[in-house]
């Protein structure tokens, strides 16, 4: 046996019937957002079906490690949830999260440079009296 048998029900139940308000709540963005995200990264996740079993669904993977990221849920949890293992929702998570950073994040978040790193940092002390500051994330929601 390769695959323990789980009830798959929530998942689909969720790709059938959220909506946006539901996918906002529960994967901290929209439904068309989710599908934009899942598109920007589906060249850097391949899977190829075998004769043993299918790969998980890139969707899947991606609402996998958005529900880890947004919510204080264990591995085992999610895995109930998405009818996954345990160490595959970890794996998945840490895989996605991985290609997140490695190729979305160079082109989402700049970092200053040149001229532009030394307005920053003026405008942080000038505006805030926030001395050598380039930048601040953190306790915001940002539409994308």
């Amino acid at each position: 046996m390769w695959v323990r048998p789980r009830p798959r029900h929530w998942w689909e139940y969720a790709l059938t019937t959220f909506n946006d308000a539901d996918w906002k709540t529960h994967f901290r963005m929209k439904r068309r957002t989710f599908n934009v995200l899942v598109d920007r990264i589906r060249p850097y996740v391949q899977y190829e079906n075998t004769q043993f079993r299918n790969p998980i669904p890139l969707d899947k993977r991606v609402a996998i490690s958005l529900w880890r990221l947004a919510t204080p849920d264990a591995y085992r949890t999610i895995g109930e949830l998405f009818a996954v293992g345990t160490s595959s929702a970890c794996v998945i998570t840490h895989e996605i999260c991985r290609v997140m950073q490695d190729h979305l994040l160079p082109s989402l978040i700049a970092f200053p440079r040149g001229e532009n790193l030394q307005e920053v940092l003026e405008g942080f002390q000038h505006e805030l009296n926030f001395p050598q500051c380039v930048g601040a994330i953190d306790g915001s929601h940002i539409e994308i």
